[in-house]
C-alpha cells in the first residue's frame, strides 16, 4: 500500500514487448527509470551480465554507471513468483529496501512489488512523445588536468590518492547559472563554483541559510582549479575535443620519479523533469561526474598508458543515452590511434554491451564512429531523406519496401563542380556511401569524383587517362569502390531491358526487407538512386521511389519534391531498349 502512496507506474510503449522475450529462470534484467515526485516512468531494460550474475552488486554498478543523472534502476524483470529461491533476490531485497522497487513477472505479465510479491502494481502506457515534454536534458563536461610526479612503483596509489582528492573537489561544490537560478531550456550555460556553499535559488530572495551568490567570488574560486566545467543543452555543441596530448612523461630530478601529465574528461548526461529544482540537478550531475572520474581513474591508475575516455551512444533499446568508459592502450600497436584499430581493441567491450542491451551483433551500436559527438560534428549541411513527405505511391493494396536509416541527397553541380551530362552515377555512388557514414559502418569521407578516378585507376579497373576525364561510371565500378573504400560487398544484377524491371520486384523487395541499403540503378545514358518500391504482390502492380541525380538546382526540399526529383515512378521511367545493372550494396554484418 505505501508504494501505490508514493508512486504512479508509467511503461513506455516501446519496453512492453521487450519484457516477456527473455525465457531463463531467476532474475534477468533491470528495469530502468525516471522518478518523478509522485510517479515512475520505465523507459528500457537492461540484462543482467552473465559474468556477473553472482555479483550483482558489480553489476548494478555498471548499469547504473552507464546511465544519465535523473535515470536510475527501478526494479528487475523475473521469470514467475518463485523468484526467491534465486541466488541473486536476496541480494536484490536488500540492495531494494527503501527504494520502492517493483519486479515484472513474465509468467503473470504483471508487476509487483519486490518486497511483497503478492502486491500487483497497477501500470499505464505511454509514448516516448508524452515523457520527452516533461522532461529536461543536460550534457555537463568536466576537463580536469592530473600532473603527478612518481615513480612505477608507486604510480597506481599517487593515482588513486590525486583522482580522490579532486573528486573531494568536485563534491563540495555546487552548479550555479548566471542568468537565472531556474530549470528550463532556456539556461544554457553553468559554471562550476567550489569550496563555497552556494544555494541555485539564492537570487530568487533572501531567505534564512541563504547566500547571495557573487560572481566575482565564484570566478576566482574557478581560476584556482584545473578543472573546466560546462553545463549546456542539446542546442549547444559538447563535441570540443581536448587538443592537450594524452599522456606526457618527462623526467625529474627525484631518482626513478616520472612527471606523468594527463588530462581526464567526463560527460554526464542528465535528466531532469520539469518540476525538478537547480539544486536537484545540481548534485545529481555531481555526483554522476565524480562516480565517472573514479571509474577513469581506475583504468589509468592499472596502468600508466591507458587512457581512458568517457563516449556517450544512443541505442534503439533505451530511451536515454548511455555512457560507456572506454579505455585504449597507444602502446599495443603504433597505429593504434586509427579508428579501425582502436575499433577492434573494443570488440570484447562491445560484446558485452550488446548483451546487456539486447542489441544484435550484426549492427554497429557501440563503435566509436557511432558516439553522439560523431553525430554533432560540423560538416558540409546536406539535404538528408528528401523522401520524407511525399504522397503515396498510387499502389493499392500496395507494400512499402525501402531504405533504413538516413541518406545525402548528392546530384549534379554541387559543391561548385559542373558534372552535367556525365556525373550522374558518381552522384548515386556519393549518396550510397553517405548512407553507410551516417549509419556508421565506416568513417571514410564520400569521395570526390577524382577520388572515384584515382581509385579505380588504382585499382586496375581504369587506364590512367581516366582521372581527369568525364567518362561515365556503372554499376560495376560503384561496386569495386564500395569494397575498396569500406570493405562493402555489392551484389550487381542484370536485367535484360527497361521493360522487365517491373518483374523484379520481389528481388528488390527482399533486397530492402534484408539489407535496408539504396540502390544504384545504371541504364542506357543514365543512373538512378532507388530508395523504394511499393508494391502488390497479389495484382503485380509496382512504383519506384526514385532519387535522381540529374537535378542541378539549389538544395530547395519543397522544389525537388514537387517536380519529381525525388518521386514515385512507375516502369515507364526505364529504358525499354536498354540493359541495366542493379548496384545492391549488402549490410555489413558485424559489431
Amino acid at each position: 500500500h505505501g508504494v501505490r502512496e508514493y508512486m504512479s507506474l508509467f511503461l513506455l510503449d516501446t519496453v512492453r514487448a521487450s519484457l516477456g522475450s527473455t525465457a531463463q529462470n531467476g532474475v534477468v534484467c533491470w528495469l530502468i527509470g525516471i522518478k518523478g515526485k509522485n510517479q515512475t516512468h520505465i523507459v528500457s531494460i537492461n540484462h543482467i551480465s552473465n559474468n556477473h550474475h553472482n555479483h550483482i552488486d558489480q553489476d548494478l554498478w555498471d548499469v547504473t554507471n552507464s546511465l544519465p543523472a535523473g535515470v536510475e534502476v527501478v526494479g528487475v524483470v523475473a521469470k514467475d513468483k518463485h523468484v526467491n529461491s534465486d541466488s541473486a533476490w536476496k541480494s536484490i531485497k536488500s540492495i531494494s529496501a527503501g527504494k520502492h522497487w517493483v519486479v515484472y513477472l513474465q509468467s503473470s505479465s504483471d508487476f509487483r512489488v519486490v518486497d511483497n510479491l503478492e502486491e500487483v502494481v497497477a501500470v499505464q502506457e505511454c509514448s516516448a512523445a508524452d515523457l520527452e515534454a516533461q522532461l529536461v536534458s543536460f550534457s555537463l563536461r568536466v576537463a580536469s588536468k592530473f600532473s603527478i610526479c612518481a615513480s612505477p612503483q608507486n604510480f597506481s596509489e599517487s593515482v588513486k590518492k590525486a583522482v580522490q582528492e579532486r573528486c573531494d573537489t568536485l563534491s563540495s561544490g555546487l552548479l550555479y547559472c548566471p542568468q537565472s537560478r531556474a530549470l528550463s531550456t532556456d539556461c544554457t550555460t553553468f559554471e562550476f563554483a567550489n569550496g563555497t556553499q552556494i544555494v541555485p535559488e539564492a537570487s530568487k530572495g533572501k531567505g534564512k541559510g541563504k547566500k547571495q551568490l557573487q560572481p566575482t567570488e565564484v570566478e576566482t574560486e574557478r581560476q584556482q582549479t584545473n578543472i573546466r566545467v560546462q553545463l549546456v543543452t542539446p542546442s549547444v555543441p559538447t563535441d570540443t575535443e581536448c587538443s592537450s596530448p594524452l599522456l606526457s612523461v618527462t623526467a625529474v630530478d627525484v631518482p626513478e620519479a616520472r612527471l606523468y601529465e594527463t588530462i581526464l574528461t567526463t560527460q554526464v548526461c542528465g535528466i531532469a523533469t520539469t518540476e525538478d529544482s537547480m539544486s536537484t540537478l545540481s548534485s545529481r550531475m555531481i555526483e554522476k561526474t565524480v562516480t565517472q572520474l573514479s571509474e577513469m581513474g581506475k583504468f589509468w591508475s592499472s596502468d600508466a598508458q591507458l587512457h581512458p575516455q568517457v563516449v556517450m551512444f544512443r541505442i534503439p533499446t533505451s530511451f536515454v543515452p548511455i555512457s560507456v568508459v572506454y579505455s585504449i592502450n597507444p602502446s599495443i600497436d603504433k597505429t593504434v590511434v586509427l579508428m579501425e584499430d582502436r575499433e577492434a581493441y573494443l570488440k570484447p567491450v562491445r560484446a558485452q554491451l550488446h548483451h546487456r542491451h539486447q542489441l544484435p551483433l550484426t549492427r554497429p551500436f557501440f563503435r566509436l564512429i557511432n558516439r553522439i559527438s560523431d553525430q554533432n560534428s560540423a560538416l558540409v549541411s546536406r539535404l538528408k531523406n528528401v523522401h520524407v513527405g511525399l504522397a503515396p505511391s498510387g499502389v493499392k493494396g500496395g507494400r512499402i519496401h525501402g531504405v533504413e536509416g538516413e541518406y545525402e541527397y548528392y546530384h549534379y553541380m554541387q559543391d561548385k563542380f559542373d558534372d552535367k551530362g556525365w556525373g550522374c552515377a558518381y552522384r548515386s555512388l556519393q549518396t550510397l556511401i553517405s548512407w553507410f557514414r551516417l549509419q556508421h559502418y565506416t568513417s571514410v569521407n564520400v569521395p570526390s569524383h577524382r577520388e572515384i578516378q584515382k581509385t579505380l585507376v588504382r585499382l586496375g579497373v581504369k587506364q590512367p587517362d581516366f582521372i581527369g576525364s568525364k567518362q561515365w561510371i556503372g554499376a560495376t565500378e560503384l561496386s569495386e569502390i564500395m569494397g575498396e573504400l569500406m570493405g562493402v560487398q555489392s551484389k550487381v544484377h542484370y536485367v535484360p531491358n527497361g521493360a522487365l524491371l517491373v518483374n523484379e520486384a520481389r528481388e528488390i523487395a527482399h533486397h530492402f526487407d534484408t539489407h535496408g541499403t539504396p540502390i544504384m540503378m545504371g541504364g542506357g545514358k543514365l543512373a538512378y538512386t532507388l530508395l523504394a518500391i511499393d508494391w502488390n504482390e497479389k495484382t503485380g502492380d509496382v512504383r519506384f521511389l526514385i532519387l535522381d541525380p540529374h537535378f542541378t538546382g539549389f538544395d530547395d526540399l519543397k522544389t525537388i519534391q514537387d517536380k519529381g526529383w525525388c518521386g514515385w515512378k512507375s516502369g515507364d521511367l526505364f529504358d525499354k531498349n536498354s540493359f541495366y545493372n542493379l548496384c545492391m550494396p549488402q549490410r555489413p554484418l558485424f559489431y
